[in-house]
């Protein structure tokens, strides 16, 4: 009965044609929603599907990525044997040096987007941002480790992927407007998923996300997407390779005897390891970026993909991913000597192409450089103590071990062991190498990896909250783009007639280059101003000028900003653009203390008071103590196209409206913190705090 209605209803807005499909196919998606949102279990079907489609937009991604490096390097490598006959072998460098040529160019003209790489902008994005990421930064970081893993960099692909995986998810939340705590269960979801489709191993890409981007902290919903969006991933990956994983294991043998000790042994070798590659990375990370950071992105990667290409030439298995030569070293295929080499310049080239600007991950590389370990251990207690270990079950335990505390996932690397050699004897020495491993680096840094590089950027969190709101906020938040600037050679005298017209309080001097070399402030012209016209028209500004000038740039954060205008004692700032060191803007101490207490009001209040709410329809009310709530409801009619100081609430009815949501012209929701001058508009949603009676008499007057 109910599709025959519906079928009527079809018809008529197709004008009779039965074969308009795509009013059809429009209209059968609005019924199919409609009675979803009416079912009791609305919210379990939404979840579901949800997470099933978010298992295929976020895996078909990591699918194609590592399909695609394949696809590349096999190109380029085909040509290269075309041409073997006319060219000499050394010229086998041109691939990874052509790959750092076109990561160079991409970072130097996208300097902002690629500096936004790894899961720890993951991590920022999902809490500090709002689980936003956009859609350019999601296809800019699939295309850079394309190309830079296909042209042969000795990185992994697993951050790559999680990172896109999270971004496509996080698009499919703004793209149904969802609320942010569930945009911030889609992120998860979409590395999930990601990673499960690369490894086949659902469960360990599960506990990739809740030790990373959750911190081991969810709720049992989110848990629930995480593994539909995983296991989705999964299938959709086994459709694509026809059953083929992209990383296999050989089979181990595990002996329970006294030899298990040897596994502790291997997991504190393992450890000793991890901290020598994450201390190199640091070192080489702060050595490029404060040593090298005057030259431009192609100086700084080219020599080093052309040392690596060299180096490729004589160990041919550091090449690319390198999943092919962490299955050759398991089996124990390899001499104790070439195993030395690959692990010396793996572990060199990883921290190197990092630090120049190489895109991809560390788990990897992780994983070769701990099968190299867990071989080379196995080999030499064989040699030196006439033992019989299994060299591949060492390898694959030092693989664990080294992954799970260069990537702070002890779960993680744990699960997917298991999953991808399907060996649970593997278990114990698993844990025993990953345990004394990972206890060696949480007690060296006192913290996971991730935390450190959140730390190291001025973010820290405690259990997903930002402690410090100024070192997240980014000066191109705040800066304006009008400034006044005067050239030096200018008169003393026209340069007053320039400030009678002007009512600023600081003056930019700019050189013939547009670079700010000094400044001159009204309170340092009152003395000048007393002079003789005849003196005025002699002196020039670069006589009064103060020279030294300390300027902001776009990306610093608003915490050293404050310092500067706390140490120069200044109320504004100069904003240069890091290229070519012209001024761009200003900023000023007043805009900076504004947007903290907006920033602090919003994430501290607002976030805090959101699990609060009880939610009726639109309208969400709480109550904050026995004498002050606060109300979130739709603008009433009557408040509509009249600004905050026209309704002068607070004279009113005792209240005031402290925060605004509404949509912009592309359908995103955001919040706004109003002044006098703001006008309500239609389909706003307004925040009213005061004392308890007074909003709960606005909230009658207006909602009954």
């Amino acid at each position: 009965m109910l599709l025959g209605k519906y079928d009527e209803q079809i018809m008529k807005k197709s004008g009779g044609n039965r074969w308009n499909f795509r009013r059809i196919c429009a209209d059968t998606w609005f019924f199919v929603v409609k009675q979803i949102e009416i079912s009791p279990a609305s919210d379990f079907i939404r979840l579901i599907l949800s997470s099933i489609v978010i298992g295929i937009i976020a895996g078909v991604p990591a699918i194609l990525l590592i399909s695609g490096i394949d696809v590349i390097k096999n190109f380029s490598f085909s040509i290269i044997a075309e041409m073997s006959a006319y060219i000499p072998v050394w010229m086998i460098v041109v691939v990874p040096l052509f790959g750092g040529l076109i990561i160079g160019l991409m970072i130097w003209l996208w300097p902002e987007m690629a500096s936004q790489k790894g899961v720890v902008e993951v991590i920022k994005s999902n809490f500090l941002y709002s689980g936003i990421i956009s859609l350019k930064t999601a296809i800019f970081h699939f295309i850079a480790p394309l190309i830079f893993l296909g042209m042969g960099g000795t990185l992994g692909p697993e951050s790559p992927a999680a990172q896109t995986g999270a971004g496509m998810a996080s698009l499919m939340g703004q793209a149904f407007h969802v609320d942010e705590k569930r945009r911030r269960a889609y992120i998860a979801a979409g590395m999930s998923a990601a990673i499960a489709a690369i490894f086949n191993a659902p469960l360990g890409a599960v506990f990739f996300s809740v030790e990373i981007i959750l911190f081991n902290f969810f709720q049992t919903s989110t848990f629930s997407m995480l593994i539909i969006s995983a296991f989705t991933a999964d299938y959709v990956s086994r459709i694509f390779l026809g059953g083929n994983a992209f990383f296999i294991l050989p089979p181990a043998v595990v002996s329970f005897s006294p030899e298990l000790l040897l596994y502790l042994l291997l997991g504190i070798t393992a450890g000793l390891i991890a901290l020598l590659v994450l201390n190199l990375n640091d070192t080489l990370k702060n050595f490029f970026n404060n040593k090298l950071s005057r030259f431009n992105p192609l100086t700084k990667l080219l020599p080093v993909m052309l040392i690596f290409g060299i180096a490729c030439i004589f160990y041919p298995q550091i090449f690319g991913i390198g999943y092919d030569a962490i299955h050759a070293i398991a089996m124990g295929g390899k001499s104790a000597t070439t195993v030395i080499a690959l692990l010396v310049l793996k572990v060199i080239f990883t921290a190197l192409l990092l630090s120049a600007g190489g895109f991809g991950g560390l788990f990897a590389p992780s994983m070769f450089i701990g099968a190299a370990v867990g071989n080379l251990f196995a080999v030499v207690m064989n040699s030196c103590c006439g033992l019989s270990l299994d060299v591949t079950a060492f390898s694959i335990v030092g693989m664990a071990a080294v992954a799970a505390s260069v990537n702070s996932i002890p779960m993680t690397a744990l699960v997917i062991v298991l999953e991808i050699t399907d060996n649970y004897h593997l278990i114990v020495p698993l844990i025993l190498g990953i345990v004394m491993s990972e206890i060696i680096v949480r007690y060296s840094f006192k913290m996971s990896v991730h935390y450190l590089g959140l730390k190291q950027q001025g973010v820290r969190l405690f259990d997903g909250r930002e402690l410090n709101v100024l070192k997240s906020l980014k000066v191109k938040q705040v800066m304006s783009p009008e400034f006044h600037k005067i050239s030096a050679d200018m008169s003393l005298k026209s340069f007053i007639r320039v400030i009678t017209a002007a009512s600023a309080n600081i003056y930019w001097v700019i050189d013939s280059a547009g670079k700010v070399i000094g400044y001159v402030s009204f309170s340092d012209l009152k003395p000048m101003i007393m002079e003789t016209d005849q003196v005025r028209s002699l002196v020039l500004v670069s006589e009064v000028m103060k020279r030294h000038v300390v300027s902001a740039k776009p990306d610093d954060d608003l915490d050293y900003v404050l310092k500067l205008f706390g140490r120069l004692n200044l109320e504004e700032l100069p904003v240069v653009d890091p290229r070519t060191g012209k001024i761009i803007g200003t900023v000023y101490r007043n805009r900076v203390i504004q947007l903290y207490n907006q920033e602090i009001f919003k994430r501290e209040t607002v976030g805090d008071l959101a699990t609060q709410f009880q939610v009726l329809d639109q309208v969400r009310y709480a109550d904050l103590d026995d004498d002050f709530s606060i109300l979130e409801m739709p603008a009433p009619d009557n408040m509509i196209h009249q600004n905050l100081k026209n309704l002068n609430l607070r004279k009113q009815w005792g209240i005031q409206i402290v925060l605004i949501k509404r949509f912009d012209s592309d359908g995103k929701k955001h919040v706004e913190t109003p002044g006098p001058d703001t006008t309500i508009f239609p389909e706003d949603l307004i925040v009213i705090v005061g004392q308890s009676n007074a909003v709960h008499e606005f909230q009658e007057k207006y909602l009954e």
